[in-house]
This record gives structure tokens, sequence and C-alpha cells, in this order.
């Protein structure tokens, strides 16, 4: 968005983020400029990771680098919610701010303890992850010790922002196609409903869903964010109806051509228009490249009223 851009041209992305006025001010721009049904308050699932004094640097490209101590730190007890207060009190007062004056939803969110984890024994993103890999493989027992810590991590800083007053929260697992089959329930799957169960009552998204990964996280969680590589209808005929599914536009249609992108949003709205706990949503984040009108055009297209 322009109104992003600008910003980010007088701020750091931590400024905003961290700063709660600037922080507000980012989460309000994409509510004013296109009316969505709910707001994401602005912030990254890495910041947690502070409180380990843990540095995060988000490079112009490459993704985020890690410096620190980090799993070093996780070994000595320390108290988790008084940490997070004090290294990142923004956050929470930011969703403290929005929360009283939003007229819609406000979503919270966190990093899931597998992916917080291959961040810290990576110490960068990746597109092969080599150090997360060879730790799976010759450290499984440091591996699942990590995770287990990080738990505690997640519920706190998931706690602080319900504390002010986000309706609902999001585990993003953006990195569980990481972990082999073996793995996947006992690092991924029971950490986020040991996760849920521990949260005081909010409704809990988790991303990212598959045919394959969906039925593993029931009945805990109160929506499952899909992937775009499943038929929705088909994950509904395996998830019972109390339980919302949200997604599943592949964002990188947002910079195609636009009667390819109308098209797959009906399509999308079309096969979902009587499940009444369908949200739609992208499956992934928007591109920074996508255009302003691009956006308008995905708003108008899910609110027609043969997409309702």
């Amino acid at each position: 968005m322009s109104s992003y851009r600008a910003l980010r041209k007088r701020f750091s992305f931590h400024d905003l983020c961290l700063i709660p006025e600037l922080a507000v001010q980012v989460t309000l721009q994409p509510v004013e400029a296109f009316d969505v049904d709910a707001a994401i308050l602005f912030s990254d699932i890495l910041f947690p990771l502070i409180t380990l004094g843990v540095q995060t640097v988000f490079r112009d490209s490459g993704g985020p680098l890690l410096i620190g101590p980090g799993i070093d730190a996780l070994a000595h007890p320390f108290d988790i919610t008084s940490a997070l207060q004090e290294t990142i009190p923004g956050v929470y007062q930011a969703a403290a701010l929005l929360s009283s004056s939003l007229d819609r939803p406000l979503i919270g969110f966190s990093g899931a303890p597998w992916t917080l984890a291959a961040y810290l024994i990576e110490g960068e993103a990746s597109k092969t992850w080599p150090k997360t890999q060879a730790a799976l493989k010759n450290q499984p027992a440091m591996v699942h010790n990590l995770v287990c810590s990080l738990e505690d991590l997640v519920v706190s800083h998931l706690t602080l922002q319900i504390q002010a007053g986000v309706q609902a929260v999001q585990l993003f697992d953006s990195h569980s196609s990481l972990l082999p089959h073996s793995l996947f329930d006992r690092l991924s799957v029971q950490p986020l409903l040991r996760i849920i169960r521990r949260l005081p009552p909010c409704p809990a998204i988790i991303y990212r869903a598959n045919t394959e990964t969906a039925p593993l996280y029931l009945p805990s969680t109160a929506a499952l964010s899909c992937d775009e590589t499943v038929d929705l209808t088909f994950i509904r005929s395996l998830v019972p109806s109390s339980i919302a599914l949200q997604g599943n536009l592949n964002p990188i249609l947002l910079l195609g051509d636009k009667e390819q992108l109308v098209d797959k949003i009906r399509q999308i709205c079309s096969c979902m228009r009587n499940d009444r706990g369908f949200i739609f949503n992208l499956s992934g984040g928007v591109p920074p490249q996508t255009e302003e009108e691009t956006i308008h055009l995905l708003v108008e297209t899910v609110r027609e009223k043969t997409c309702v």
C-alpha cells in the first residue's frame, strides 16, 4: 500500500510494529482502504524471541536474520510474561488501543513453536533449511525440548494479546512442511493443541491445513486456514461445520491476469456459498508488489451477491 510505503520511508519495520501508535496506524490502513471484515494486528511472529536475547534483523531480501543466544537462553528459567511485557510492550499496547476503538474484530497471532524453533536453529530464513534438517536428523531430543520450551513463550504471548482485547488469535506454523511425517504430530500438532487448551477463552485459527493435516487439529481449534492446494468442499467433508474454514486463494494470482483472478475468487465463493463457517482469505501473505486496485477488485468480487 502506498500509505504503508510512505511510513516505511520514515520508520524502521521494528518501529512500525513496536511503537503502539504506529502499529495502530498500520493495522488500520487496510481496514480504512478496503473495508475488510476484520483487522489483523500489525506485528511479526519473531518478536517474542526478543525476550531470549535474540536480535531480529529484517533484510530487504533474503528474509529475517536472527542474532543472539536464543536456544541457550531457554535453559535458564525466567518469568516469560514479565519479559514479554518489558521487551515488546508496544504489541500489547497497540492491541489494547485498537480493541477499544475498532468497530470490527481484531485478530492477534503468534508463530507456532515448531516454526519459531526452525528460525532459532537456522538463524535465518532459508530455502532448504540445512541446519534445521540436520538437527531433526541428528539431535531430535534437543529439537523436541526446544519446541516444548517455546510452548510457554507462545502461550504467554497470545494470552497477553487476548487480555489486551483481541477477539481471535491465529497460530502460524508456516514451516510445518519441513517436518517428516514421523515427527509432524509430535512437533507441530500436539504443541498447537496444548497451547489452545491453555489459552483464555478465545477462538483460535491454525495456519495452515491441508487434506492430510486438517483432521489432526480437531476438535480444539475454532478455524482452519487452508492452503491453496486443497479442495475446500473436500476439507469440509473431513471437518465438522462447527469449525470454520479459511482460505484459500493463492496470493500469486494477485499479480496476474485480472480475469483469471476474478474467476478463481468466484469459484471459491461459489463452492462455499452455503457454508456458514467459511471465511474467504488468501492462503498466504499479500505480495508487496500487488496493486491496490487489485485488492479492491478482490473485495468487490467476494461481496458480489452471487458469492455471498
